[in-house]
């Protein structure tokens, strides 16, 4: 597709191994953010993802069909719903094949899968399945807790970057719709024109078009006063029609640590949230991991945090 994004392979140093990530974070708290910024930071590495998969549909040209029958639980970010009437697609037969492929591809991969990064066992899985193939090495990266600073830098970019392309957006359509008008009232007026320019082939036709052009004449007196009737509100809307468009400002304060997104399409869907929640935990290298990175706060902070989290869903579970 024209819009593809390109990848660039980079080749490990003599003696190092291609990088598969495992990146381990919280619904809603910034999961996919920061896998976003480690993408973009790190154009070598292929995400493994269903929205991914999303995403190279779109550039190929297909488009979700109403028609085709919905597999699965509700839509989330983590495992949308895929409806491209494909059944290779559709029941996510495609995914597996590219992890298949993945795995004797020498490339460097973020698996972004949230919920199952959470769960140990379902972790161990993906350590097992790509320490298979001798040329990698897996490593964790735990986003959870209070970002770093850094990252919270790049959201707040982000957010006013999205915010700007809104505003540009809603300006290209009132000039598209301002020229539309424009040539709509030209087009009236010139139909206005020839019919009242017409030649007469007949004596009494000229009489009939000067009573004609008088009662339109008399119609647009009457539109021009009730015109002038118009409530100082609707004046005051018309007037300002020139202004430039305005959104209301986006909130980007140190307390803004994610991007917002939709609420009816949840990080992980909440049928599956509430049944899982329970068995999070954080990786450790006894799973299998060459190493286990804490991002944004220490392990201790980390594991506290996560804690607390477990507590508040038990919490809301319960209620």
């Amino acid at each position: 597709a024209a819009d593809a994004e390109p990848t660039t392979c980079t080749r490990p140093a003599p003696g190092k191994k291609y990088s598969v990530v495992v990146p381990v974070g919280l619904p809603q708290q910034g999961f996919f953010d920061y896998v976003d910024r480690f993408v973009e930071k790190n154009p070598g590495f292929v995400e493994l993802s269903d929205r991914k998969i999303m995403d190279w549909c779109r550039k190929s040209g297909l488009r979700p069909q109403k028609w085709a029958p919905k597999v699965g639980q509700k839509s989330s970010r983590d495992r949308p719903a895929l409806r491209y009437g494909v059944p290779a697609i559709d029941n996510r037969g495609a995914g597996k094949m590219l992890k298949t492929v993945a795995q004797f591809s020498k490339r460097n991969f973020i698996v972004a899968e949230a919920k199952a990064n959470l769960v140990s066992k379902e972790r161990q899985e993906a350590v097992k399945f790509f320490a298979a193939s001798p040329h990698f090495e897996l490593v964790a990266k735990v986003a959870v807790g209070e970002p770093s600073a850094e990252h919270k830098e790049w959201v707040h970019k982000r957010i006013l970057t999205a915010h700007e392309e809104k505003l540009q957006d809603l300006e290209r359509r009132k000039h598209a719709e301002a020229e539309r008008a424009a040539k709509l009232k030209a087009k009236q007026e010139a139909i206005k024109a020839a019919k009242l320019a017409r030649p007469s082939k007949k004596a009494g036709v000229k009489k009939e078009e000067e009573a004609a052009k008088e009662e339109v004449d008399d119609a647009d007196g009457k539109a021009d006063e009730g015109e002038a009737e118009e409530p100082a509100a609707k004046k005051a809307k018309t007037e300002g029609d020139d202004a430039a468009p305005s959104l209301p400002a986006p909130e980007v304060g140190p307390d803004v640590w994610y991007i917002k997104q939709k609420q009816d399409v949840p990080d992980i869907a909440e049928s599956v949230l509430s049944s899982a929640f329970a068995s999070f935990t954080l990786p450790s290298e006894e799973e299998g991991f060459k190493r286990v990175d804490f991002e944004w706060r220490p392990k201790a902070e980390a594991e506290a945090y996560l804690g607390n989290w477990s507590v508040k869903k038990r919490a809301e579970a319960v209620v």
